[in-house]
């Protein structure tokens, strides 16, 4: 900017001076000021050049009048380039503004390029999971009904021979041995219990319980479950007292469910309560 002021100046001396037709081109010197580094430095150059310029005059030996003439020319060309001076510096800052903006943008735009690339990578890993998950869930099932299927055989015959050896020689056997079949008859339907309290239990987990809904009577199921825990209740010397009225109305729900609810409710009660205590049910 320094030199363009220089050879302008020195250009418009060769060209007559206050009179050479290049004297306007101080408003392109200040103008590109303007550009480059904004208002201060077109005020700047402004300065320079009409400092120079004036330099010039006196250089030259111009009468007063001359310079008079040159001051005024001065003060009415920057006062009419004022606006146009200004707007080409705040067009510029406007411009710069912008640049900054797109070089932030383009950085956020990298930045949300590269949290999608690793949400993407994320997406991926989390489905390769769930189809992990489900292939291990699908095996799980499957080794469930496999052993369940594999047990229940056995299961079923130990009870139906069991049976068979209660049935016909009842009469025959001693009491201790009566007593050791029936353990075993016993033995089996509680591990075949156990096995289909397995099989609920992976169903409940895969959503799919098999629920077959019927009515009941509640003093029914209350009095059923009572006969089963009388055993241990007495073994422990707890009483069981049980108040369900005739009258109440009947409950819907799966039987073998809802009796197995109750019994283990009931069983724990018989099973921590003290000795010589008392399970009330009502």
């Amino acid at each position: 900017l320094l030199l363009d002021a220089l050879v302008t100046t020195w250009v418009i001396h060769l060209t007559g001076g206050a009179d050479s037709p290049w004297f306007v081109w101080y408003l392109a010197n200040a103008g590109t000021a303007s550009v480059v580094a904004g208002k201060r430095a077109a005020v700047v150059t402004a300065g320079l050049d009409s400092a120079l310029f004036l330099g010039l005059v006196a250089l030259r030996g111009d009468p007063l009048q001359v310079v008079l003439l040159t001051l005024v020319r001065l003060a009415g060309m920057w006062v009419a380039s004022y606006y146009f001076l200004r707007g080409v510096a705040d067009l510029q800052a406007r411009r710069n503004d912008l640049e900054r903006m797109r070089q932030a943008q383009d950085r956020s735009l990298e930045e949300l390029t590269r949290m999608t690339a690793a949400l993407d990578q994320r997406t991926h890993e989390l489905a390769d999971a769930n189809l992990r998950i489900r292939e291990a869930d699908r095996l799980k099932s499957q080794f469930v009904s496999n052993m369940s299927h594999e047990l229940r055989t056995p299961l079923n015959s130990i009870i139906g021979f069991s049976e068979i050896l209660l049935a016909r020689l009842d009469q025959d056997l001693q009491p201790k041995y009566q007593r050791f079949l029936q353990n075993i008859h016993e033995a089996g339907h509680q591990l075949l219990g156990l096995i289909n309290d397995i099989l609920d239990l992976s169903k409940i987990d895969a959503g799919r319980p098999d629920l077959m809904a019927e009515p009941l009577v509640v003093q029914t199921l209350i009095d059923g479950v009572c006969t089963v825990l009388k055993g241990t209740a007495k073994r422990r010397n707890v009483t069981l007292e049980a108040r369900a009225p005739a009258n109440l109305p009947l409950l819907v729900a799966d039987p073998v469910k809802i009796k197995q609810v109750v019994y283990n409710l009931m069983s724990n009660a018989v099973k921590f309560s003290r000795e010589g205590g008392t399970v009330e049910i009502e």
